[in-house]
């Protein structure tokens, strides 16, 4: 089952505020549009989608690879990534023609993994995406420093959403990921 291994707390404790997510594998890229994110267990925000979703579309397209990244080193306890081929006038995806792939932690084996640590930004890698796909990014850490009740894990999340877009294959990669040849 994918996850993370035991990490020491301060390395996995839920971020003050709701991180910023990028798409390309710097802070310096393209920043998400989120669409969610409960953060009451920090005493943060509380926000749901609307009755109609704008879907921002990224300005590269992606390759075998996309890579995101948070502005955060706190490792997220779950990363799951759902992709959907098309969305409504109303920008909600159908949700039967979606898929939902629960990342693994460190394992760049699969469809979808996650890594950080050593105070790296975390980073997020996603397999096989397509130009046109509508991906949303859902990520959970876990609140360790909270006044949770004895045997309950507390637990902050978000939501962001990409557009994937471009037609020439181009992989959009963060810095020492060399592009694969053609």
């Amino acid at each position: 089952m994918p996850g993370i291994p035991y990490l020491p707390d301060h390395m996995i404790d839920a971020p003050k505020e709701p991180p910023r997510l990028y798409l390309g594998g710097d802070r310096g890229g393209f920043e998400l549009a989120r669409v969610a994110v409960d953060w009451t267990d920090r005493g943060g925000p509380f926000e749901e989608p609307g009755d109609a979703v704008t879907w921002p579309r990224s300005p590269s397209a992606p390759g075998p690879v996309v890579e995101f990244v948070f502005d955060t080193a706190q490792i997220p306890m779950r990363v799951v990534v759902y992709s959907y081929p098309e969305v409504g006038a109303d920008g909600i995806p159908d949700q039967e023609n979606g898929t939902e792939t629960l990342c693994s932690f460190g394992d760049a084996s699969g469809k979808c993994w996650y890594q950080g640590g050593d105070g790296d930004d975390v980073r997020v890698a996603v397999r096989d995406a397509r130009p046109g796909d509508h991906l949303v990014i859902h990520a959970a850490w876990p609140v360790l420093s909270g006044d949770g009740a004895p045997g309950e894990l507390d637990e902050v999340s978000a939501s962001w959403l990409c557009r994937l877009s471009g037609r020439d294959g181009r992989a959009v990669r963060g810095p020492g990921h060399p592009r694969p040849n053609p």
